[in-house]
């Protein structure tokens, strides 16, 4: 079973399944596994850069693996079992999405995890068995009902560049008989906050399988949320009152069905502040760069 895939943008993809990492060119019949890759169950996987793929296991483990050689590296332990892996502002930015936790990591922070290490330790003090999760470079806020009960379709993890935010889609499966829970939740990823948006008021009973970034027009880039029911098209082009003037608010009723639906994203324009003079936004912004969190 493949769980995700990954371009390079190249012609080298990526697969996560459930008997390791697969690496293949589109010049060869069959994905390769050389020695020395994982072969534990993978359930994410991205390009760090063109050569340098990042994969994810429930036990929170990430690996990184280069196309260009066999084996690969533990270089992160994240906090709970891992859905989602991309790079933010840079490729030192790593950005992991779990079913409970998301961080951001810097890898100029991390170094590869020493198992040897770690066993001789276990066996000296007699601890538990478990990797200490590594240290984040940002901790993301994420309430009880927007963390995931189980393993959704597709990539529930999103990055929009120009405005610094990670796009989270969250699932929370029938209990009690309450319907099933989707929801998409935008973050600022310098800080971990919450953004407040209409996106991030939908919510949907249908499965959300994927949430992608992209260009398609002259403009901002458009956030796509992709449901078994429908595909919508998002962007940040409007600021929040500007759309709430306009009679889109948040937690209005949406069609149960649509091929397409662009809804313009505003978000407080007080949280993107590229092109401002307030110090105090600036300073707000900034938050991300001050090193590993304690």
């Amino acid at each position: 079973m493949i769980w995700d895939i990954a371009g390079s943008g190249t012609s080298t993809v990526a697969l996560a399944t459930v008997d390791g990492l697969f690496i293949a060119d589109a010049e060869e019949d069959s994905p390769t596994r050389p020695a020395g890759r994982p072969t534990e169950e993978q359930m994410a996987v991205a390009f760090q850069d063109p050569n340098i793929v990042m994969s994810g296991q429930r036990s929170g483990r990430i690996n990184f693996t280069d196309v260009r050689a066999p084996g690969s590296v533990h270089r992160i332990q994240h906090s709970s079992a891992v859905n989602g892996i991309t790079t933010a502002r840079t490729a030192n930015h790593i950005i992991v999405s779990g079913l409970l936790t998301t961080n951001t990591y810097d890898l100029r922070y991390t170094k590869a995890i020493n198992h040897s290490r770690l066993k001789k330790h276990r066996k000296q003090s007699k601890s538990q068995s478990d990797v200490p999760p590594s240290g984040p470079f940002v901790r993301f806020h994420v309430p009880d009902n927007r963390r995931s009960t189980s393993y959704g379709l597709g990539k529930p993890l999103g990055y929009l560049p120009s405005h610094d935010i990670a796009i989270i889609a969250s699932h929370q499966a029938l209990i009690a008989r309450r319907p099933a829970q989707n929801k998409v939740t935008l973050y600022q990823a310098s800080t971990g906050k919450i953004l407040q948006s209409p996106l991030t008021s939908f919510q949907t009973s249908a499965d959300i399988h994927d949430v992608v970034v992209g260009r398609v027009r002259d403009g901002p880039e458009s956030i796509f949320v992709a449901t078994s029911k429908a595909l919508f098209e998002w962007n940040a082009d409007l600021p929040y009152d500007e759309v709430i003037k306009g009679g889109m608010r948040p937690g209005s009723p949406h069609p149960d069905w649509l091929d397409e639906w662009t809804y313009e994203l505003g978000p407080d324009p007080d949280f993107f502040p590229p092109d401002t003079d307030r110090s105090d936004i600036v300073k707000e912004w900034n938050k991300g760069n001050r090193g590993p969190a304690a």
